[in-house]
């Protein structure tokens, strides 16, 4: 599993067009959302990585509480050079037990879409941050 962590002003979404065939529902929570002062984390899932839950949590932890952020928004992003993408019910499986165990305030942008997204890093020298679990 591939994390990229953007430290935010702002996040601002909405979804335009169905990317997938098996994705998720969209409500008037996920489907369009403008969430303050949050750590954004870009999430690739592979195949395998099931096992690798608590890894990302507690990277996801770690980098929250190193720039005390309080909210966190997780994107599905396929796009960070992975090799074997999990299926889209394993990666909406594993965003489910992401959001239940981080413990805090959580968004997800919704899996299976294509989104129209603007966001304002912060630019300090934690700003971005990338692991991989």
């Amino acid at each position: 599993m591939h994390l990229l962590f953007k430290h935010v002003d702002y996040i601002y979404w909405k979804t335009k067009k169905k990317a997938v065939k098996n994705r998720e529902e969209l409500n008037e929570e996920n489907r369009e959302r403008r969430i303050e002062e949050a750590l954004l984390v870009y999430l690739a899932i592979e195949e395998g990585d099931s096992d690798k839950i608590d890894d990302a949590v507690n990277e996801i932890l770690d980098v929250s509480g190193r720039i005390k952020a309080k909210r966190i928004v997780l994107f599905p992003f396929i796009h960070l050079f992975i090799d074997k993408p999990a299926s889209p019910e394993v990666s909406m499986h594993i965003l489910d037990e992401i959001t239940k165990k981080l413990g805090m305030e959580v968004y997800r942008i919704p899996f299976g879409w294509y989104k129209e997204y603007e966001y304002r890093s912060k630019g300090h020298p934690l700003s971005t941050l990338s692991r991989r679990v």
